[in-house]
């Protein structure tokens, strides 16, 4: 199979809509920035058919994806080997490049939310001299202190009065 890569600047213009997760749509990308976004789709040259998608925010010399959602990243649609996903991203860099950009980030999501594909884009990405800053595995942040304290003090007196009137049941552990 032979590819290409289409390239398309602004999220209005022939994007394509068959995203995996809601951070790639382009109503989310829209709504983390109006304008500034870089599309580069993996398209197998013959039957026209995109096989992989990362879109980036570009400001200044730096490219984001996503800009604010807490993961966007690739989308891998259809099988790619190795090689071919390593041969996407380093297109798609050169053309960053033309566009001035000297720094990438990239927020992928988390193994877990797609367990059934083997990782071919972290290996391309270690394979490409890509630097890994930080591994998150969930969203949500746990931290010791009560729920109590971590809320406003005038929120805190709203639910001291709420459970005069209401029943609460606190739930320590779960498993």
């Amino acid at each position: 199979m032979k590819f290409h890569l289409k390239h398309t600047i602004g999220i209005d213009s022939a994007f394509s809509p068959d995203a995996q997760f809601l951070f790639n749509t382009a109503p989310h990308l829209r709504l983390q920035a109006g304008k500034g976004w870089q599309v580069f789709e993996y398209v197998e040259s013959t039957r026209n058919i995109i096989y992989a998608r990362i879109s980036f925010l570009i400001k200044g010399s730096e490219a984001r994806s996503p800009m604010k959602a807490p993961f966007g990243s690739v989308e891998i649609y259809r099988k790619l080997t190795q090689k071919q996903v390593e041969e996407f991203v380093e297109q798609v860099e050169q053309q960053l490049r033309i566009l001035a950009v000297k720094k990438i980030f990239i927020r992928h999501h988390p193994d877990c939310y797609d367990e059934k594909k083997p990782n071919v884009w972290r290996t391309c990405l270690r394979n490409l001299q890509f630097q890994q800053a930080i591994d998150i595995t969930s969203i949500i942040l746990v931290d010791g202190r009560s729920f109590e304290k971590k809320i406003k003090i005038s929120e805190r007196q709203k639910l001291h009065k709420a459970a005069r009137v209401l029943t609460f049941e606190r739930v320590n552990n779960i498993e």
